[in-house]
């Protein structure tokens, strides 16, 4: 039996927060901005989905969705959050001024929270840490994958030697938490 194609959710704000059960001293608590990723690393499984069913293959919501359903989370008391997104900061690279909205909405909130993303080292900048480090950004996960550009380049990570050390640098230098994948 094979099923058809599936038909992937375009607008992400359509879709109601995740029901969840708030344990008591919990320490991390997940939220998504965006599904899937522009990229087609060999390794990744995400494309593979993508590709096999119908619709746009990254998605996100707005930042207003998002912050409201981190300000609803910090009321419960939960102050830690993993935006678990494949790739967090290619929404911005796709929608200028997001990251400002989300920055925005969550200092206005007067939120005392601590932030984890995930995304491509070759899309992180100084400037777009220092925001995020100002609403309680405290870690960055990124794919660094491997040292050897030879081996990056058959991973299909579109990706150099050079862009991750960067990316390492400007972690650093901001003060923040460097999360590389290998």
């Amino acid at each position: 039996i094979q099923n058809p194609k599936g038909i992937l959710v375009e607008n992400l704000d359509t879709l109601p927060f995740p029901l969840r059960n708030i344990i008591k001293g919990q320490k991390v608590t997940p939220v998504v901005a965006s599904r899937g990723c522009n990229e087609h690393c060999i390794f990744c499984d995400v494309w593979v989905f993508q590709r096999k069913n119908c619709g746009t293959p990254f998605r996100f919501r707005s930042p207003e969705n998002v912050a409201s359903e981190i300000i609803s989370l910090a009321k419960h008391g939960l102050k830690y959050f993993d935006l678990i997104d494949d790739n967090f900061l290619a929404i911005e690279s796709i929608q200028p001024g997001w990251i400002d909205t989300f920055v925005k909405i969550i200092k206005d909130a007067k939120l005392d929270i601590k932030l984890e993303i995930n995304t491509r080292a070759d899309l992180i900048t100084e400037e777009i840490l220092v925001k995020l480090k100002s609403i309680g950004l405290h870690e960055v996960g990124f794919g660094a994958e491997n040292i050897c550009q030879r081996v990056l380049d058959y991973f299909n990570k579109n990706l150099t030697v050079d862009q991750v050390r960067k990316c390492f640098d400007i972690i650093r230098k901001t003060g923040l938490v460097p999360g590389p994948s290998f």
